[in-house]
């Protein structure tokens, strides 16, 4: 009976702790943000290639709503991450962006964060910095 317990506690520990792409668009407000002295279409013309360049996998584009949801899956030093990327102009010649990242798992402490990764690159493809 232990063999059957003590696995299927763990597994429902680590399911409990699990994000998905819906947490990471909920959790809007929460992430790191940035404001480019770019406009959206700048902004929006850059982000996909940004976001395949810090190796992250475009999981839906949804422009009209202003965000990009991006996901990692499992790699040699993490269980996988979801980020979500809010695109939001200000005035006609700035647009800030917020990157939300999370852990795939809540427990996975080698994650990445991809906030300040994500904006350094969409830095250098709108400036060349």
């Amino acid at each position: 009976m232990r063999h059957i317990v003590v696995p299927a506690l763990i597994s429902l520990l680590v399911l409990a702790g699990c994000q998905t792409l819906g947490d990471a668009r909920a959790a809007r407000g929460t992430g790191t943000t940035r404001l480019f002295n770019a406009t959206e279409d700048q902004v929006w013309s850059v982000l996909p290639k940004a976001v395949n360049e810090v190796d992250l996998s475009i999981a839906g584009t949804h422009r009209a709503d202003g965000y990009l949801l991006a996901e990692r899956g499992v790699t040699m030093f993490s269980w996988g991450e979801k980020v979500a990327v809010f695109v939001e102009p200000q005035g006609l010649t700035q647009t800030e962006v917020e990157v939300v990242s999370m852990r795939a798992v809540a427990v996975n402490i080698t994650a990445a964060e991809f906030g300040h990764k994500l904006l350094d690159m969409i830095g250098r493809m709108l400036f060349g910095d």
